[in-house]
């Protein structure tokens, strides 16, 4: 397993891009669908905290709070439904993942909307029947902008904002981090993968794999 030199998930998605934000670039960035070279992902296995309570809802309309999900390995994504930029291919790494994790009962996904006013629960259910999402295995959570705000930024520790700029297309609208968390049965980060490099998401795999071994 790599383990990188940088092992705070906050200096491993900020630091790194300082210069961007100078220049008004930060959160395109993040968004970029190639990994930038000097911003190294913190895989693990680690700790970097608990994830702690929260609450959204689901596309089918029922409540998922943190206690849904104790006892199981997740892995969790930001996207949003009208995305044409990184989402595509971080949802395709989900169904992947859905796929190769069929035999892990322990294990769930979870895609978290970071545009929350459009994606309400009917518009997570019709992205969510696209990738085929299974929906004992692979949840579709939205909720208020302020939660959804702080519980990316302040729990998965990654970036998420509105993308501001004048070029800005329905598309783009929403700019945010392209990895992917793992979280193990306790509700703690174990660590961070790049949702959109295919060997990034093998190596993810087989850490949720022996995450889901051990006992909670």
């Amino acid at each position: 397993m790599t383990r990188w030199i940088v092992r705070h998930p906050l200096v491993a998605t900020f630091a790194p891009l300082a210069v961007f934000l100078a220049t008004g670039g930060l959160l395109l960035a993040l968004h970029s669908t190639r990994r930038a070279a000097d911003a190294p992902y913190a895989e693990g296995p680690d700790d970097f905290g608990e994830v702690g309570p929260f609450a959204f809802t689901e596309r089918s309309g029922h409540a998922v709070t943190d206690e849904t999900l104790r006892g199981k390995v997740w892995i969790v994504g930001c996207f949003f439904t009208c995305c044409t930029e990184s989402c595509p291919k971080l949802s395709a790494s989900l169904a992947r993942l859905q796929s190769e994790l069929v035999n892990e009962p322990d294990v769930r996904l979870v895609s978290v909307t970071v545009d929350p006013t459009y994606d309400t629960p009917e518009a997570l259910g019709r992205y969510a029947a696209a990738y085929n999402a299974d929906a004992d295995r692979w949840l579709f959570l939205t909720g208020s902008e302020d939660g959804v705000r702080r519980f990316v930024r302040e729990r998965l520790k990654l970036a998420a904002e509105k993308n501001t700029t004048a070029d800005a297309t329905p598309g783009s609208r929403m700019l945010h981090d392209p990895r992917l968390t793992l979280v193990d049965k306790r509700g703690h980060i174990s660590g961070y993968f790049d949702g959109i490099d295919p060997a990034a998401v093998g190596r993810l795999k087989a850490a949720a794999e022996r995450l889901a071994w051990e006992a909670p």
